[in-house]
């Protein structure tokens, strides 16, 4: 082929590279953008579903774990200082309801500092409350016949009622106190099922024990507001309660399904990557779902405290409204974020020892998988491994062998034999040629010496021919001399 056809050729396979580079680019770009547009059109959550758009919760998590416990702290401190205003029926007592004319705030006032300045001892736990527009409830502390007498009395003076008007009724304090034991028996009877359920569902006592703890922060939360706000704990309180930790185990139970379902798919490694993308999955359903019960919760609420005035309503709206709220928080903020940390997340010695152990096994794997380096031997290294194996009889070779015989395999010792034997001949073919070449040399020396000797030769005969000057001495003749080839 001519020089000018080459270039010819090579200048076309040059545009037709570049013209497929192009190509790949131009792709590559129209790829990138519709990929662009496909996730600019998808809605927040959708985004946060597929994990276009991801907030690592877990790995903020001590801010988490710091909110919670300054709330939890605060909690705690309202209910050792100011304690739970229990029911009569939790502690025992009397209770008084009477209709009135109007049900104001002044009534009110005028109805406590009579009860204060009866002559009934101890009435500093007396609650009064409005039922409705115009019905007044009084409860006190357990009262004898006396003391009964003497405080329908006082209320029907205050009031300017008849005594017969008054309805009144009796709850014993040994009654009291036996649901009060009931109402404890059955949050703790609620727990522990809670604990083998979720054991037993997920097979993952991890996550049962973070969901407990969970279920105790709404718990501590929702009987702190109690405490902080003065409202009656009633038994509506209590079914109150007990609704709110199945809301927000519920919750939980979705995150943690979630959790199950990615983690499935990542390496354990990754578990706390799968537990972030379940929350960012499941956050702006808990959002919907909390704000959907937020707002029936909060018009019973409102409508039994400021518009009814019934109490069992405003102790169950309460409830409810703080219960949903922490709850919903504790299942994204606080259940997940113990789960990462007592089932192999960042931070704890097992999951750092387990982390290391597979990042071990993992580094053995593929050292076994990883292609075995050829070894090139010049042929400088194979006259020197030839030199010495003359020299020490192959003892070197063998010394050599016995050490690594323990470490290669089979597959190993054939190839170096392999290559040995090779090595081998081509040394025996260097030395061969190196033999002709020396060989061809000594014969076009010989050749070349047997020239010079007949020059040599005749120069003498005619040297000796020739008769010499006068005057001069005749030189001797020279034998030739022989060179050795």
């Amino acid at each position: 082929m001519s020089p000018a056809k080459a270039d010819t050729s090579k200048d076309v396979e040059t545009r037709k590279d570049a013209r497929d580079a192009d190509k790949r680019a131009a792709a590559k770009r129209a790829g990138s953008s519709s990929a662009k547009k496909s996730s600019e059109k998808k809605s927040l959550p959708e985004r946060l579903y597929t994990g276009d758009l991801a907030y690592n919760f877990i790995k903020g998590r001590k801010t988490w774990y710091i909110v919670s416990a300054i709330v939890v702290l605060l909690c705690i401190g309202a209910i050792a200082l100011r304690g739970l205003n229990l029911g009569i029926e939790f502690r025992g007592g009397a209770d008084f309801q009477v209709t009135v004319e109007a049900a104001s705030e002044e009534v009110q006032s005028d109805l406590r500092e009579a009860l204060q300045d009866s002559e009934v001892p101890d009435l500093g736990g007396t609650t009064i409350q409005v039922l409705g527009e115009n019905r007044i409830r009084v409860q006190t502390r357990s009262l004898d016949v006396d003391e009964l007498s003497i405080i329908r009395g006082t209320i029907a003076e205050t009031l300017g009622v008849s005594e017969d008007a008054i309805d009144y009724g009796f709850v014993g304090a040994s009654w009291g106190g036996a649901l009060t034991q009931r109402a404890l028996v059955a949050v703790g009877i609620f727990l522990v099922l809670v604990a083998v359920v979720i054991g037993i569902y997920f097979r993952n006592w991890s996550m049962a024990g973070a969901a407990i703890l969970a279920l105790f922060h709404d718990i501590i939360v929702t009987v702190g507001v109690y405490a902080a706000v003065g409202f009656t704990v009633s038994p509506s309180t209590v079914i109150a309660l007990l609704t709110i930790l199945g809301y927000s185990l519920y919750d939980t139970v979705v995150v943690f399904d979630r959790v199950k379902e990615n983690a499935a798919k990542m390496p354990r490694a990754q578990f706390p990557e799968a537990a972030n993308q379940a929350v960012n999955q499941v956050i702006v359903r808990s959002i919907n779902t909390t704000i959907v019960g937020v707002i029936p919760v909060a018009a019973v609420l409102f409508a039994g405290w400021f518009y009814l005035g019934i109490g069992p309503l405003k102790d169950l709206g309460l409830a409810m409204l703080v219960g949903m709220l922490a709850g919903a928080y504790s299942s994204l903020f606080i259940a997940t974020p113990l789960l990462v940390d007592m089932a192999g997340g960042t931070g704890s010695k097992a999951a750092g020892k387990r982390r290391r152990a597979e990042a071990r096994a993992d580094a053995k794997a593929k050292a076994k998988a990883a292609p075995k380096p050829t070894v090139v031997v010049t042929a400088d290294e194979e006259d020197a491994e030839a030199l010495a194996a003359t020299s020490t009889g192959g003892s070197a070779t063998a010394e050599d062998a016995k050490k690594s015989g323990a470490s290669k395999t089979t597959a190993e010792k054939d190839a170096a034999a392999d290559r040995r034997a090779k090595a081998a001949d081509a040394r025996a073919k260097r030395r061969q040629q190196r033999a002709d070449a020396r060989d061809e040399a000594g014969d076009t020396s010989d050749a070349a010496n047997a020239g010079e000797s007949a020059d040599e030769v005749k120069a003498s005969s005619s040297d000796s021919t020739a008769k010499p000057a006068p005057g001069t001495r005749s030189q001797p003749r020279r034998r030739p001399r022989k060179r050795r080839s």
